[in-house]
């Protein structure tokens, strides 16, 4: 009731000003004593207005001002929640990367003991790898050189014995270029191979680690 009869009071106290006077005039809000049944200010505004209750000028602003305190406990209870939501989500961001960064550190410090039992596994360091065996030197035909000077040498003794050194020397060359490019090939391979299989099993090794710990390898 209090409430009620402050507003009542005031909005009849502003219909005294006159509009043409309205910033020169005090128009501060007055509160009326509690606790009183009949406060001196609400018995002469019932006095004068004794149809109050029925005013449509009074029950229009009475509408507008509750409207008004409507809009403004939603407006604050509206920021209050945005507020909280975007708290919330700042919080659950953070500790999102909070998160993120522990897996993170925990998969490097994971794969790096991987690797190092790999290492033990196999004696195998890709990082370390040692440099392949330094092939034999060859010609652009990939034979030894000299291969055919001395495959030469022999085919001619041979040609001499049977009465053709020149032929023989031709044979003897191209028999010798081949099986010197066939050695070379094959010792290439069989380094390119070793290689492999050095690689092949300190990667098998690995991912069987990282597996036994929850990882996926492909």
């Amino acid at each position: 009731m209090g409430f009620a009869r402050n507003f009542i009071i005031n909005f009849y106290r502003g219909t005294y000003v006159d509009p043409l006077h309205f910033d020169k005039v005090d128009t501060t809000p007055v509160a009326v004593p509690t606790g009183q049944r009949d406060p001196t200010e609400w018995t002469e505004v019932k006095a004068k207005h004794p149809d109050l209750w029925a005013d449509k000028h009074l029950l229009k602003a009475g509408e507008e001002y509750a409207a008004l305190i409507t809009a403004q406990e939603k407006a604050f209870t509206d920021a209050v929640r945005k507020t909280d939501e975007t708290s919330q989500k700042a919080q659950a961001q953070q500790t999102q990367e909070v998160s993120r960064a522990r897996l993170e550190m925990k998969q490097k410090s994971d794969e790096a003991a991987c690797y190092s039992w790999a290492v033990q596994q196999t004696g195998f360091d890709p990082a370390k790898a040692p440099p392949p065996t330094a092939a034999a030197p060859t010609t652009a035909t990939g034979t030894t050189p000299g291969a055919g000077a001395r495959g030469a040498a022999k085919g001619a003794v041979v040609g001499g014995i049977v009465g053709d050194a020149g032929t023989g020397a031709a044979v003897g060359a191209t028999a010798a270029r081949n099986q010197s490019r066939k050695q070379n090939n094959a010792q290439q391979q069989q380094q390119a191979g070793a290689s492999q299989q050095q690689q092949a099993a300190f990667a098998k090794a690995r991912a069987a680690c990282l597996e036994g710990k929850g990882y996926t390898v492909k």
